[in-house]
C-alpha cells in the first residue's frame, strides 16, 4: 500500500483545485488516530479524512460516514476551538515529502484573523497530525503526543517548537537533472538493485513506483547497478523522467491494482503497467476512498468472521472431545454380552455350585463344541447371588450402551451441523451473510 509522496502530491493537487477557500464546518475524531473535517464550498460539502494510523496513514476525501464518540477527545476539542469556522487558504507539500500542510485562517479568542497550520505527517508508525502556530512554530497539540523519552530528535507536546520530520537525505526529483541523477548512481554501492537505488536515494517513491520506473526503462526488475552501462543509466533516467515530468505539470494517472476477482490490491498516482491487472481513475481521492472503504469493510468482515469462527472452533473442539469419550465408553461396554452369558450359565448350574467357590468351570452350551469356561465368582456370595450380580452388570452395561449410542449420534449430528456452518462462514464474502449465520447460531442457542 504505497501512500508515497507522489500519491500525496496528487491528493494535494486535487484538494488545492477544489477546496482552497473551503470553510471548515465541523471537526470530528471518530477513531483514536483519525480526524474528519467537514468542508463546505458553495454547492459542495465533502468530508476530508486525515489519518495517522500506523499502517494506514493517509489524507483523502471520504464518503464513509463513521460513528463519532459521545464525548469528543481532547485533540478534537482543541481543533474545534482553533479551526471550526475557519477557511482553508492553501494545501502545501515540500517537494515530494509525505507531509501535507493545511494552512487555515480562523478567528482567535479575541475575534482577530489568525493563521494556523494543520500538519499531516504520513510516516508509517511515526505518522502524526499536529496543529501549530505558523509564525512562532509553536505546537498547539498533536493527535499523538510524545517527549524526548520516546524520540531524541523532537518532542510533540503543547508549547514545544514544531520540528519538521528528520530528513532522509534523499534527492528531490522535481529539482533533479540527469547529471545529478548520474552522480547519485555513481555514489551508490555497485551491488544495489536499480529498484533499491531509486527508493533509497529519490524522494517520494514507493517500491511499486520504483519497479515501474525500471520497467519503463526496459530493464530487468532485478538489474543491479554494476550491470549498467551508460545507455542503461540514460534509460533509467528516462524512466524516472516519465514519472516525474507529469508530476511537475500537475498531471496524474490514478491507478488501482486489482486481483483475479477484481478485488483492490494496491494503488498509485501513475499508471502501473509492470504487474497485475489495473483500473484507471480520474480522481486520486475517489480511488483512495474506494480502496480504503473496501479495506475497512474487509477488516470488519474478517473481525466478524473471526469472532464467529472462534465460537465455532470452541464448540467443535468440545464436541470432538465428547465424541472421543463416548466412543471410549462404548468400547468399555463391548464385553457386556459376556456378563449375560456368565449369568445364564451360573443359573443353569446352580445345583452344581456351592457358596465359597472362587471359580466355576462350566460347559458353554451356547457353543456347539461345549467348551469349558472359567467364570470368576465372589466367594462371599451364593451361586444365585453371583448369577444376579452378572445380570446386573449386563443390564447396566446394556443401558449405558443405549444411552451413549444416543448421545454419540446426537454429538456427531451437531458436529456435522457446526462444520457445515463453519464452511459457510469461511466462504461468506459480505457482512449480510455473516449476520445471517450469527442469527442462526443465536437461534440455535450458541
Amino acid at each position: 500500500m504505497p501512500f508515497d509522496g507522489l500519491v500525496l502530491a496528487a491528493v494535494r493537487k486535487e484538494l488545492a483545485d477544489h477546496f482552497t477557500g473551503a470553510r471548515i464546518e465541523k471537526i470530528y475524531q471518530p477513531e483514536e488516530n483519525e480526524l474528519v473535517l467537514q468542508l463546505h464550498q458553495p454547492g459542495l460539502r465533502r468530508r476530508l479524512l486525515l489519518s495517522a494510523h500506523p499502517r494506514h496513514a493517509r489524507v483523502h476525501l471520504s464518503s464513509m460516514a463513521k460513528t463519532n464518540p459521545t464525548s469528543a477527545p481532547l485533540f478534537c476539542m482543541v481543533l474545534r476551538k482553533h479551526l471550526e469556522g475557519g477557511r482553508i487558504i492553501a494545501f502545501e507539500q515540500q517537494g515530494l515529502e509525505r507531509v501535507l500542510i493545511i494552512r487555515i485562517e480562523a478567528r482567535d479568542e479575541l475575534g482577530r484573523q489568525a493563521e494556523k497550520h494543520l500538519i499531516c505527517e504520513i510516516m508509517g508508525k511515526h505518522s502524526n497530525i499536529i496543529l501549530a502556530e505558523p509564525k512562532s512554530q509553536i505546537i498547539l497539540d498533536g493527535i499523538k503526543r510524545y517527549s524526548h523519552s520516546v524520540s531524541r530528535y523532537r518532542e510533540v507536546l503543547p508549547s514545544r517548537n514544531y520540528v519538521f520530520p528528520p530528513s532522509q537525505g534523499k534527492a528531490n526529483p522535481l529539482l533533479l537533472d540527469e547529471d545529478g541523477f548520474r552522480q547519485i548512481c555513481l555514489n551508490a554501492p555497485l551491488e544495489s538493485t536499480l529498484v533499491n537505488l531509486l527508493q533509497k536515494n529519490i524522494e517520494g517513491l514507493s517500491t511499486l513506483t520504483c519497479r515501474e520506473i525500471v520497467y519503463r526503462a526496459n530493464l530487468p526488475l532485478d538489474f543491479t547497478l554494476d550491470q549498467c552501462g551508460d545507455y542503461d543509466l540514460h534509460a533509467l533516467w528516462q524512466g524516472l523522467s516519465s514519472v516525474i515530468g507529469p508530476v511537475k505539470a500537475g498531471k496524474f494517472q490514478p491507478c488501482l491494482l486489482t486481483g483475479e476477482k477484481g478485488e483492490p490490491l494496491d494503488f498509485a498516482a501513475l499508471k502501473i503497467d509492470h504487474t497485475g491487472t489495473s483500473r484507471n481513475y480520474n480522481s486520486i481521492n475517489e480511488l483512495l476512498d474506494y480502496y480504503f472503504t473496501n479495506l475497512s469493510q474487509q477488516h470488519d468482515l474478517n473481525a466478524e468472521r473471526n469472532a464467529c469462527l472462534s465460537l465455532l472452533n470452541k464448540e467443535i473442539n468440545r464436541l470432538t472431545k465428547k465424541i472421543a469419550i463416548y466412543k471410549q465408553s462404548l468400547a468399555e461396554t463391548a464385553g457386556s454380552e459376556q456378563f449375560r452369558l456368565y449369568g445364564e450359565l451360573l443359573t443353569a448350574n446352580l445345583y452344581r455350585l456351592e457358596k465359597g467357590q472362587a471359580v466355576a468351570s462350566l460347559e458353554n452350551y451356547y457353543d456347539p463344541a461345549c467348551p469349558l469356561i472359567d467364570i470368576p465368582l465372589d466367594p462371599q456370595l451364593t451361586p444365585s447371588e453371583n448369577a444376579q450380580a452378572y445380570f446386573k452388570k449386563y443390564n447396566k452395561a446394556k443401558n449405558t450402551r443405549v444411552a451413549v449410542e444416543s448421545m454419540l449420534a446426537s454429538a456427531q449430528e451437531e458436529l456435522s451441523y457446526l462444520e457445515g456452518i463453519k464452511t459457510g462462514l469461511e466462504k461468506a464474502d459480505n457482512l449480510t451473510e455473516i449476520a445471517e449465520i450469527k442469527q442462526e447460531l443465536t437461534e440455535q442457542g450458541y
